[in-house]
């Protein structure tokens, strides 16, 4: 055990080599400096790893699906009928924080039934090349519509009534899901009070 005692000066030791023995081990370091990365980075999940990672820690809840709109008109006519706001996800294809955002907080609110007969959850795909129906009926298209709400980051949470007019200050990205929740219902309880609803939700 006095071995130990004192930790190995390697830089003395290595001076005290034969050169051959030295030269030897100096290689053999060099070779194992420039194997260890590659075999590390190999080692690490690929995209398609962590997505198939992803999916399965939600496997076992229930399905549910945040409805895609095509057409406003119909959807502001059924929030009008159930005097019900509407929270509208601008999304994109390619958004890994959008589906963040509907695996740990939207769908989460469509399982919990606290904001049915309430709140209208839906999304729109912004990328999209479908034609669309405006609130007043006219034919739009996702860009041209993401361009009237002035939408820069996605994902965005508009709050809107069945005029697509927004009813409290839109919910831009995700900083931290920490809060984010609790963001959400306080802007929802906002925009509800137009109703003369509100959200009871236990803390």
């Amino acid at each position: 055990m006095k071995a130990f005692d004192q930790p190995m000066n390697l830089s003395i030791s290595l001076t005290r080599l034969p050169k051959h023995l030295f030269a030897a081990l100096t290689s053999t370091l060099l070779m194992l400096a420039t194997v260890a990365p590659a075999q590390a980075s190999s080692d690490y999940p690929d995209d398609d790893e962590l997505d198939d990672d992803y999916a399965e820690i939600y496997d076992y809840l229930p399905p549910v699906d945040i409805r895609p709109v095509d057409d406003f008109a119909a959807l502001g006519k059924l929030a009008s009928e159930t005097s019900s706001i509407i929270l509208l996800e601008m999304t994109a294809t390619h958004c890994e924080y959008c589906r963040l955002l509907e695996e740990e907080v939207l769908k989460p609110m469509l399982r919990s039934g606290d904001y049915d007969n309430k709140v209208l959850i839906r999304q729109l795909k912004i990328d999209s090349n479908l034609n669309i129906k405006d609130f007043d009926g006219s034919t739009t298209t996702p860009a041209e519509l993401s361009s009237h709400y002035r939408i820069a980051v996605t994902p965005t949470l508009l709050i809107l009534n069945e005029h697509g007019h927004e009813l409290t200050r839109r919910i831009i990205g995700v900083q931290s899901l920490d809060f984010y929740a609790g963001i959400v219902d306080e802007a929802l309880n906002k925009g509800l009070v137009t109703k003369g609803k509100e959200l009871l939700i236990s803390q």
